[in-house]
């Protein structure tokens, strides 16, 4: 291998998916390879592979000088040897301390990158050992690595948020607003990815666009407009034919909070047309800006922006009414408010603030919420893009918080509400932190919002029930009244009621005779359970496993 071109080793090592543990070892085989290896274009290629796609991935701002890959990729080796020495250490103790490794593991961007790379190893495994119906599965290490990876893009996403209250509003703070609240969410990492192939989508259906079915005009070789109207007119005319193609991916309706979601998109679930219209916008302006557009006469280029119902650009419009989509002037615009809405309001065509769009979080309701019986387990939806209810942390903390601090410098009112406002806060911390989100404890311990009441003490991180053996323990029954299939994770104290968790991850408590145990369960089943919990929250109610026994029905295995 010493002997072949370097383009060749950097494509063998791609192809190959070499760990970066691999890589460094490559570099022990022989000197004349250890020298062809040091070579800046080699580490180069390797950080791209192994660092920079995923702190692209998470929009993680990261410069790297030239001569830097090599030392790069090397402290992210020493990171990756040290969460595989805590993987071969590995016993349940460190799910029930998990404040400490987040404290370790979870605050410092650069874990992120061997944090993935070993979770996608572990999940990979036990995935496929279920799928082979092996004896005995266990995953607790997994929901371990899937809590650290939770805390991370918790705190990016906690971190995002807070600087889009402390920045001006521009066209995209409208997309980063709501990508920093997707990245709350603990299963965030399971389908960030189809955030850039959705934006990749519409990048490539906006380049066939301007090359061949509304080319962009050309004066004396260059982009070239003859005026600011026909700039302006060209690009709403792009947005209207993009949300024209994208429909399909389009809701109108603000009852589930998974519309509300941008990595939901592509993942099965319809984005709310809030969403669509700002990743579209995004693309159109990001595309627009790497050609240099001129207006012949030297006018100054109307800017995009975000409206309550679509997007404005000059005196274009964008609209969608009663789901419709409309592309008319801002003249016409008040003739159609007048005759549908007997008034013409030009708050409407105000551009969309990120305080406004607040209120969208307040929806509690999941799409998971609508499913009933056996359709829980079929292949609707993809599980992974079912969303927990953040709305108490959104509505009742963050955004009051974030709110009250920006308005406080400005508003008497709000100076003389703090103490109030503060209060309730804090109290809505105390229940948000509450269950298995208690792991979040350490954010607001040592994070930038000073709203952690004095008195919290955070709970065990992990479900208090009687888990001693019965007969229903681990298995997945069907709770008859609710028409929703659960795991029965232990009996209560009154020796007649069990506790379950269900697939929607919440808890019921039932007699023996409102349940009946599943006995047609496949591994996908099992699979999809898991990842409609999420693997994060798995180790709060104690399981830690699946056990196939001898052909049986398969079983959770409860700590």
């Amino acid at each position: 291998m010493s002997t072949l071109p370097l383009d060749l080793i950097v494509y063998i090592t791609e192809i190959g998916d070499l760990s970066i543990k691999d890589i460094f070892h490559l570099t022990q085989v022989n000197q004349l390879l250890r020298l062809k290896l040091s070579h800046p274009y080699f580490w180069h290629n390797v950080y791209n592979r192994h660092l920079g796609r995923v702190f692209d991935t998470y929009e993680i701002d990261k410069s790297v000088e030239p001569n830097d890959y090599y030392n790069e990729c090397r402290s992210y080796y020493w990171k990756y040897l040290e969460i595989e020495k805590e993987l071969h250490d590995f016993d349940e103790m460190k799910n029930r301390k998990i404040d400490k490794y987040i404290e370790k593991y979870s605050f410092d961007d650069n874990y992120l990158p061997p944090l993935l790379y070993h979770l996608q190893h572990e999940e990979n495994k036990w995935r496929q050992d279920i799928l082979n119906c092996s004896k005995f599965i266990e995953f607790s290490s997994s929901s371990f690595l899937a809590k650290l990876v939770a805390g991370q893009t918790f705190r990016i996403g906690l971190n995002k948020l807070l600087d889009c209250y402390k920045s001006p509003e521009n066209l995209d703070s409208f997309d980063e607003f709501n990508f920093a609240c997707s990245l709350l969410q603990k299963k965030s990492y399971k389908i960030i990815n189809n955030r850039r192939k959705f934006f990749n989508k519409i990048r490539k259906v906006l380049n066939h666009f301007m090359t061949v079915k509304h080319p962009l005009p050309i004066i004396n070789d260059s982009y070239c407009f003859q005026n600011n109207a026909d700039y302006s007119q060209y690009v709403a005319s792009l947005i209207y034919s993009l949300l024209l193609k994208f429909k399909n991916w389009t809701t109108f309706d603000a009852d589930y909070i998974e519309s509300y979601n941008t990595l939901t998109v592509s993942s099965g679930i319809k984005g709310h047309h809030h969403i669509i219209t700002s990743m579209i916008v995004k693309v159109i302006k990001e595309e627009l800006g790497k050609l240099n557009i001129k207006i012949h006469n030297n006018e100054e280029k109307d800017k995009i922006n975000l409206t309550y119902s679509g997007a404005r650009i000059g005196d274009s419009l964008i609209w969608f009414i009663f789901g419709e989509l409309h592309f008319f002037t801002v003249g016409d615009f008040d003739r159609v408010a007048l005759e549908r809405f007997a008034s013409s309001d030009n708050s409407l065509l105000s551009p969309l603030s990120n305080h406004g769009s607040s209120d969208m979080y307040k929806i509690e309701d999941s799409i998971i919420d609508r499913l009933s019986g056996k359709k829980y387990l079929q292949k609707i939806y993809n599980p992974n893009a079912f969303c927990e209810n953040y709305s108490v942390l959104l509505c009742k903390v963050l955004f009051p918080k974030l709110m009250q601090e920006s308005m406080s410098k400005f508003s008497s009112f709000f100076i003389s509400t703090t103490d109030i406002i503060t209060r309730d806060i804090k109290e809505s911390l105390r229940v948000f932190l509450s269950g298995e989100n208690s792991f979040y404890y350490s954010f607001f311990k040592h994070g930038k919002l000073n709203i952690l009441p004095k008195d919290f003490v955070p709970g065990p991180g992990f479900l208090e029930t009687d888990y001693s053996p019965n007969e229903y323990q681990g298995n997945m029954v069907m709770i008859k009244r609710l028409r929703i299939p659960a795991v029965v994770i232990g009996q209560n104290p009154d020796g007649v009621t069990y506790k379950s968790l269900c697939i929607d991850s919440k808890y019921s408590i039932n007699k023996s005779t409102s349940f009946e145990v599943m006995d047609d369960i496949s591994p996908q089943d099992i699979l999809r359970f898991i990842d409609c919990i999420g693997p994060a929250n798995l180790s709060y109610s104690r399981i830690y496993g699946v056990s196939f026994d001898d052909g049986k029905t398969p079983k959770f295995l409860i700590d």
